[in-house]
């Protein structure tokens, strides 16, 4: 899949990074190093951050993923990311610079432990709370701000 979409967008005025087994390759050049990441929600942000970086000028990211997961850790290393940085989800689009503002850059980065703690997303265990494996029922430790 991550070479058909190469090669569909190979003409494309838009750079477009797709990574698959470790490889990561651009339709623009742009260089990445190997990597041995299995959770693709810190991949995506870190290779966002990688082309940023190489990409001279007016920089606008759009990152393409209906996963919250992706979301919080987007928010949190927004002060890495060009300020044009949105989230194409399943039903719109969303623009990181008024949340990012909305929060500042402290509540920011602590996000994705508070996201972790909610049990939203998360698999672990917190004081005993959080998903379970199976049909059974989801308890969670509910926080607020």
């Amino acid at each position: 899949m991550a070479n058909k979409t190469l090669e569909y967008n190979r003409n494309s005025d838009n750079v477009i990074v797709v990574s698959a087994s470790g490889r990561t390759s651009s339709n623009r050049g742009v260089q990445f190093e190997s990597n041995n990441h299995e959770e693709a929600d810190t991949l995506m942000i870190r290779l966002a951050i990688g082309a940023s970086q190489q990409c001279n000028g007016d920089v606008e990211l759009t990152i393409f993923s209906p996963n919250t997961d992706v979301h919080v850790l987007a928010i949190a290393n927004y002060h890495l990311l060009p300020g044009n940085t949105y989230l194409s989800m399943a039903s719109s689009v969303i623009k990181f610079e008024p949340v990012c503002k909305a929060l500042g850059e402290k509540r920011a980065q602590a996000l994705p432990a508070f996201h972790a703690f909610t049990g939203a997303d998360n698999t672990g265990w917190f004081a005993r709370l959080g998903k379970q494996n199976g049909s059974r029922n989801t308890r969670r430790l509910m926080t607020t701000w």
